[in-house]
């Protein structure tokens, strides 16, 4: 009913001064017009089929045109699908009503949604002749043009946005934005700063100075900018973990830790802020702390898997294997139709080399969860590790069967497929994993290495484990990826500073990673380096399950510098 009544203030503010004769046909007129808006309103509320309300807004223009009846005639004809009517209908109303800004606008919107750009441009120039202060038709023909890359209209759009209507905090965090998509981050933050000006608690503007300054590697007043951002939502998680992941870019765990630790103590069972505080008190060697840290968050959050898996994580990193098996025992007695516990037990059980054991714990899953996708990937890892090739397939294939959406399970599959030397059968399992997860990096590093390895569509390979590391930068087999297919491109010298690099990060020796870095100084002629890599290579071999090719490829190259095997 509120809608009704500005809809006739709205017709008798716009009805201009009459005589008392005209002023008695106008009220006439308005009176009619406020009996057909009533019974349009009560057909809308009782949801009856729009084409039977048509006729009452058709009256209501033909009675008392104005802007607004225009405009909820239009609606209704495009909620009938009678889209060229309402287009005729709005191009009328804007030839009738040229100061409105209102009927242009909404023409320029339904030409945008139609795909039709240049109408849409053209009728949102008329909605800012006719309304040349109004804010929202500056951003968005700005937007337009920038989705076009078309920056000089863009940054026109924001100079006359500027000098014709009251310069605001939009203004210029719109301008600012524009300049942060292009990569100008100085002219960005001078913009994010005019629009502090105009409203300086604003968050969305702090934020967005805040990344600005991480773009600009200036770490210092990113964190500055966070701890205002915190000061204004103190309870935020967000901003938290934004400034929490910035204290860990800049070496400052303790900043880091502290900070958790206080959001924790609101939300002890928050899965994410656990695992965050773990990850730090581990890499700080205080992992008993660590694990009293899961243990009060499994305790607030009884059924949380992810606490589950960090706390059973920590109790074998600290050789409390029994204990861990005992976590997963009570796990599975509370929740028997949860199949994380047992493909944990059983990974569990398979590292301590009980094989029978490690099988037995999923065959005892799937009697509870006898459709669980997870306990059939689980039981392919197993035999694959077993060497039994075929189950293995059998079992991954089927795992997709039943979940054919799964991105994780697809790549599994994929893989599977690949280190048996199905490469071709694999690469269409991991492009439809990609497809699904297109920023996965484990899955963007792996069909990229595959490429490279394997010698076939290496730019595109070299192209896929970039992405990856734009996610995961320091990465180490990542970096290793990268290094050898640009080796393979006959890129030596670029390729060493990258493995180099690889070498440094890698926490545990593998002997693919020296056997490229042995790859790459034989290529440049230096091999006293190549032979001591090639015989760390050697001395891992076993330690990783390798394909007959990689095996080959490491022991074909040590042998070329001297080194025999075995």
């Amino acid at each position: 009913m509120k809608r009704v009544f500005c809809f006739l203030t709205i017709l008798l503010l716009l009805t201009p001064w009459t005589s008392p004769s005209e002023a008695q046909t106008t009220c006439e007129k308005t009176i009619q017009a406020y009996t057909y808006v009533i019974e349009a309103q009560l057909l809308r509320m009782k949801r009856v089929d729009p084409r039977r309300i048509l006729p009452l807004y058709e009256e209501i223009v033909r009675v008392l045109p104005a802007p607004q009846s225009y405009i909820d005639y239009a609606h209704m004809l495009l909620e009938a699908g009678r889209l060229k009517k309402a287009l005729a209908i709005l191009e009328d109303g804007t030839q009738r009503f040229p100061k409105d800004s209102r009927l242009p606008f909404l023409l320029s919107e339904i030409y945008l949604n139609l795909g039709k750009k240049n109408q849409a441009l053209f009728y949102l120039n008329r909605a800012l002749n006719a309304d040349p202060k109004n804010q929202g038709i500056y951003q968005k023909l700005a937007e337009l043009y920038l989705k076009d890359k078309n920056y000089d209209a863009t940054f026109a759009i924001f100079e006359e946005w500027e000098k014709k209507a009251s310069p605001s905090s939009l203004l210029y965090i719109t301008w600012g934005r524009t300049y942060l998509a292009i990569g100008l981050y100085s002219q960005a933050l001078e913009k994010f700063k005019k629009a502090l000006k105009h409203n300086p608690e604003d968050e969305e503007t702090l934020k967005y100075m805040a990344l600005t300054y991480q773009l600009m590697k200036r770490g210092d007043k990113a964190i500055e900018t966070y701890k205002k951002l915190l000061k204004l939502s103190p309870a935020s998680p967000e901003i938290t973990d934004q400034l929490g992941r910035l204290y860990l870019q800049e070496g400052q765990k303790k900043e880091a830790l502290k900070l958790y630790m206080k959001l924790l103590s609101h939300h002890p069972g928050h899965p994410q802020l656990v695992d965050r505080v773990v990850s730090i008190l581990v890499s700080m060697s205080r992992k008993e702390e660590a694990l009293k840290i899961a243990d009060q968050a499994l305790k607030a959050n009884k059924k949380n898997l992810r606490i589950l898996i960090i706390k059973g994580t920590l109790l074998e990193e600290l050789g409390k294997k029994r204990e861990a098996l005992k976590l997963y025992a009570q796990f599975i007695k509370e929740n028997p139709q949860e199949p994380t516990a047992y493909v944990e037990a059983a990974r569990l059980y398979w590292k301590e080399g009980k094989h029978k054991k490690a099988f037995e714990m999923l065959r005892k899953a799937l009697v509870s969860n006898p459709d669980s996708p997870m306990v059939y990937n689980a039981l392919a890892i197993l035999h694959s590790e077993a060497g039994e090739k075929e189950k293995a397939l059998a079992n991954a294939a089927y795992a997709v069967v039943l979940n054919p959406k799964d991105p994780q399970l697809l790549f599994s599959l994929g893989a599977m497929l690949e280190r048996q030397g199905k490469w071709k059968k694999g690469e269409k399992f991991l492009k439809k994993a990609l497809e699904l997860s297109p920023r996965n990096p484990s899955i963007l590093n792996y069909l990229g290495y595959m490429y490279i390895d394997r010698g076939v569509k290496l730019k595109e390979g070299i192209a896929l484990v970039k992405k990856a590391l734009r996610v995961k930068p320091n990465n180490p087999y990542y970096l290793d990826s990268l290094a050898w297919g640009l080796f393979k491109l006959g890129k030596a010298k670029e390729a060493l500073k990258i493995q180099r690099r690889a070498l440094k990060l890698v926490k545990k020796a593998n002997p693919i990673i020296f056997g490229h870095m042995a790859a790459i100084y034989k290529a440049l002629g230096m091999k006293k380096k190549a032979r001591e890599c090639y015989r760390k290579a050697l001395a891992h071999l076993n330690d990783k399950e390798l394909a007959p090719w990689e095996k080959e490829e490491i022991i074909s190259g040590a042998k070329s510098v001297g080194l025999s095997w075995p």
